[in-house]
């Protein structure tokens, strides 16, 4: 249902003559999708268990959601300045219009490092958890 909602709104933006935007808002709906997908099928995971017992293998999914969120964002980001850029293509530099854009550029600049730092940190969890995650399973098996 969530995927035809976002056709239906990517069809309409095309319909209006927004390509970029159509485009984009599919892209970051479709994300989305796959974030709650993901979100939906950890927890199903974990009812399914029964347990309270978290091992270190059950980060894994919470560490790939969270990537998947921090590049969803640096797209939005991305996205939001190209639309930005071809709506206004010439911007005279030293109005008040101007500064406000610089402001806005150099916050998108900040997020998008934020966010570029959180999926170096994610990545360094997630080469650092997976091979004591299958530690652990091989403990397991042998025993």
């Amino acid at each position: 249902m969530t995927c035809g909602i976002a056709a239906f709104s990517a069809v309409q933006h095309f319909r209006c003559g927004k390509d970029l935007e159509g485009i984009f808002s599919l892209v970051n709906d479709l994300l989305l999708v796959l974030i709650i997908m993901d979100v939906l099928r950890t927890v199903a995971r974990f009812i399914r268990k029964r347990e309270l017992d978290v091992g270190v293998e059950d980060v894994v999914p919470f560490l790939v959601i969270g990537a998947i969120s921090a590049a969803r964002r640096i797209l939005a980001i991305g996205a939001k300045l190209s639309l930005s850029e071809a709506e206004h293509p010439e911007q005279v530099g030293g109005t008040v219009a101007a500064g406000a854009s610089w402001d806005r550029f150099s916050q998108a600049m900040i997020e998008l490092g934020v966010n570029a730092g959180l999926i170096l940190v994610i990545a360094v969890a997630l080469s650092t958890v997976i091979p004591l995650a299958a530690g652990q399973q091989v403990r397991t098996i042998s025993r």
